[in-house]
């Protein structure tokens, strides 16, 4: 995802506290764009840099509270809740730093410091290429924390950003640009890291639907990569195809079992001709009873007759399924009726007639 767009999409996740995690390159601009929402929303930004911390600079130092041992509150913790907590280099910390994060994510809080009410907490990372050096440690119940984004940039991004710094040189800039044109690699960094394998835990799926009930409207068209980073990319896919099928209401057996005209006659071609195919599934696998027969019937009498033309061709190319019509014929006289009335006109000579009236 280009940077631009990330910088669209942090406020938004971070709002429904959840804590995305940017992976990309030095340099990329992961840092400066968590200040440049800290300015446009008017909040503190503190960064914690997990690689030259240690637990202790982390968690507080204990002290003796009478019998027993406390821990102070360290001085970078957020005292209101217009704050936005950076937490940067996640994959350089060690292992021991990294475990007293968990904390910080789980319940946004440190041993008794809770965080106030408000804050965005954000990560960020190098992706796990030879150009680093890194705690590569990194388990699946500390991948399950987080929405992975990959951060890149490109020319664009890059004019827009430099545009507003105040020395900038516009020469140097449109000399950048032609040699981007003849060598890519004087500024596009390398773009094909690959995010941490994201497995669809239970808890991950409830995120996923979080992210997706709020964001949905706003952000359709950056929601894979959402769910990606949340569920997996194998999945996010399929799913969004799903919820996008079902947001439809396709036409469905159901719907010709209940007769539902309005639903029928609003139906287009394609809808009608989906469900006539469902209809086949259905009559192959489902012990059809002669009152659902009949309410079939009476809603196919709605189709033309080119929409139910699958139900002829499956019936001549399909031995076992010309059986199953033929016995849903016994059942249900509309039913008979109805194929009676889908061949009645052929005048091509290429349905066998003989196959559906016996």
């Amino acid at each position: 995802m280009h940077i631009n767009e990330v910088k669209k999409l942090l406020p938004a996740i971070m709002e429904l506290n959840e804590v995305p995690i940017l992976v990309g390159h030095a340099g990329v601009g992961k840092t400066e764009i968590v200040k440049q929402i800290g300015r446009q929303y008017n909040r503190e930004v503190k960064i914690l840099v997990l690689s030259q911390m240690e637990p202790g600079d982390l968690i507080g130092m204990p002290a003796r509270d009478g019998d027993r041992t406390v821990w102070l509150k360290p001085d970078w913790f957020p005292r209101t809740g217009n704050e936005i907590l950076f937490l940067d280099e996640i994959n350089r910390a060690s292992d021991i730093t990294r475990a007293a994060v968990m904390q910080l994510l789980l319940d946004r809080r440190l041993n008794d410091h809770v965080l106030p009410d408000g804050v965005w907490l954000v990560a960020a990372m190098n992706p796990d290429t030879e150009r680093y050096e890194l705690n590569q440690t990194i388990d699946q119940a500390f991948i399950d924390r987080f929405v992975w984004l990959k951060v890149t940039n490109n020319m664009r991004d890059f004019k827009q950003y430099v545009g507003g710094l105040k020395d900038y040189d516009d020469e140097y800039v449109q000399a950048l640009s032609k040699f981007y044109d003849i060598d890519y690699q004087v500024f596009q960094m390398d773009n094909e890291f690959k995010l941490p394998e994201v497995m669809p835990t239970p808890r991950a799926h409830v995120r996923a639907m979080r992210i997706y009930h709020a964001l949905k409207d706003k952000y359709s068209q950056n929601m894979e990569e959402l769910l990606s980073g949340i569920i997996g990319h194998k999945y996010a896919k399929q799913m969004l195809q799903l919820i996008m099928e079902i947001a439809t209401n396709p036409l469905s057996v159901d719907d010709l079992i209940s007769m539902n005209e309005a639903k029928i006659k609003a139906a287009k071609a394609g809808e009608r001709v989906n469900a006539v195919n469902q209809l086949i599934s259905y009559l192959k696998t489902n012990e059809v009873s002669a009152a659902d027969l009949d309410a079939i019937a009476k809603s196919l009498r709605l189709f033309s007759k080119e929409q139910l033309g699958p139900i002829v061709r499956e019936s001549q190319d399909n031995k076992d399924f010309n059986k199953i019509v033929l016995e849903c014929r016994k059942k249900s006289k509309e039913f008979s009726d109805l194929i009676l009335y889908i061949i009645s006109d052929d005048v091509t000579g290429q349905i066998d007639i003989t196959k559906l009236i016996k």
